[in-house]
């Protein structure tokens, strides 16, 4: 969001308390905001961590070609890297990032509804809190972008997204849950 005066000159002093956010007419907490020049000389990162588990075998080809169209169109200012659960395969941050795109390209989710399979809940929480870390640790803004084709109902990610707010961490949850017809 881009906010000026009458003159035109940027407003660098506004808070969190100062915007009020709302989706589908539904209020939304704004938990932070900051100033960010123009110039865009700020150092940041991008970590994808794509829950493979989690994407649908039918219908992950559009989820995982977004995200690699996203990781494709990220400011060359920006670092990404690639956390793929649940092996623990990544691409540090700063790896190229056509490899990144053409490894996001050319997986497939594992999820399949009519076989069951539980899911390593823990696991998954374990792996997101050690990104959380790992990013904290890096200077700039700091952002992770988790992706999943169905959220599970026994996960809760409020832990996570404080623990992302205390650490000065940006925590999207991508999370398509199509229904299965």
């Amino acid at each position: 969001v881009r906010v000026v005066d009458q003159r035109g000159a940027p407003l660098t002093s506004l808070a969190a308390g100062d915007f009020e956010v709302t989706v589908e007419g539904r209020p939304r907490v704004v938990v932070s905001s900051e100033y960010q020049s123009a110039a865009g000389t700020q150092q940041s990162a991008v970590l994808m961590v794509v829950d493979r588990d989690n994407l649908r075998v039918d219908t992950s080809r559009v989820t995982l070609d977004a995200a690699a169209a996203f990781v494709e169109r990220l400011p060359e200012s920006h670092a990404a890297g690639l956390l793929l659960l649940p092996d623990g395969k990544s691409f540090e941050m700063g790896s190229g990032r056509a490899a990144m795109a053409g490894a996001l390209r050319k997986m497939l989710g594992q999820y399949n509804p009519s076989f069951g399979k539980s899911v390593d809940e823990e696991s998954i929480r374990a792996s997101l809190h050690g990104a959380i870390g790992r990013m904290s640790a890096r200077s700039g803004r700091r952002t992770i972008v988790y992706v999943t084709d169905r959220s599970l109902q026994s996960m809760h990610t409020d832990d996570l997204v404080r623990r992302a707010a205390l650490s000065k961490v940006v925590f999207y949850v991508i999370s398509a849950d199509a229904p299965i017809i």
